[in-house]
């Protein structure tokens, strides 16, 4: 399990797969390397972090996009996803 927490939101990719509209959410997956893409196309924010899941476990990211960032627009992202 994966708990991916972004504050205030944000886009996010783990592997390949389809992006999701995130504040907090777990993904259940199973053991392995991940690697976990955050976006706020809004405010032109995007990280990239690698997380370990163990068998059996939770791995946890969470993001402060306004510290890492900078100040942010912190309204709704739009129906297209920030794009």
């Amino acid at each position: 399990t994966l708990l991916v927490s972004v504050r205030p939101w944000a886009m996010v990719r783990i592997g390949d797969g389809e992006p999701v509209e995130v504040m907090a959410r777990r993904f259940t997956l199973p053991a392995g390397r991940y690697r976990v893409r955050i976006d706020n196309d809004r405010n032109d924010c995007h990280l990239t972090r690698t997380v370990e899941v163990p068998a059996g476990g939770e791995a946890q990211v969470t993001e402060n996009l306004i510290e890492r960032c900078g100040p942010l627009e912190v309204g709704e992202p739009s129906a297209d996803g920030g794009n």
